[in-house]
């Protein structure tokens, strides 16, 4: 290799290791957004869950009749795992089981009232919180922040 052609490779890095610094400052200031959201969801009654209760209630409440299966590869957990959050979540009024008509084998999961209250409550929280990142934006650059998340995160709709 040339001594120019390392040059521009060190330049090309230099300007790459530039820009993966900024978007360290700006996940680090969006993490402090979504944890300053987490807190305002204490106040909502939500402080008696742990993350993966939470994380459970979100799915189910945007999947109802989701099963333990389809819950445990959300959570990236063994589905004993699973079982074990919703054990919990029944045992807070939370979550309700049932059977699946076609399969009595699968366990079908679902929101009580109770869980469907909190899932509002904390849907509308992150919405809010959505609203805050997109709203500085002017629509074009809205479109392609959310294209890119998209892109970043992979399959949003999992």
């Amino acid at each position: 290799m040339t001594k120019r052609r390392k040059g521009a490779d060190a330049q090309r890095d230099a300007a790459f290791d530039a820009r993966v610094a900024r978007v360290q400052r700006c996940v680090d200031i969006l993490v402090h957004r979504l944890v300053f959201s987490e807190q305002a969801l204490i106040k909502t009654g939500a402080a008696h869950l742990n993350l993966s209760e939470r994380k459970t209630i979100s799915f189910v409440g945007r999947k109802p009749g989701c099963n333990m299966k389809q819950l445990a590869t959300y959570l990236m957990a063994p589905t004993s795992t699973a079982t074990s959050v919703v054990d919990n979540l029944v045992t807070k009024a939370l979550v309700r089981r049932s059977r699946s008509e076609l399969d009595r084998r699968v366990v079908c999961l679902e929101l009580t009232k109770r869980g469907q209250r909190l899932f509002a409550v904390e849907e509308e929280k992150f919405r809010q919180l959505g609203r805050s990142l997109l709203e500085p934006l002017a629509t074009k650059e809205q479109m392609a922040t959310v294209l890119l998340l998209e892109k970043i995160v992979g399959d949003p709709s999992t």
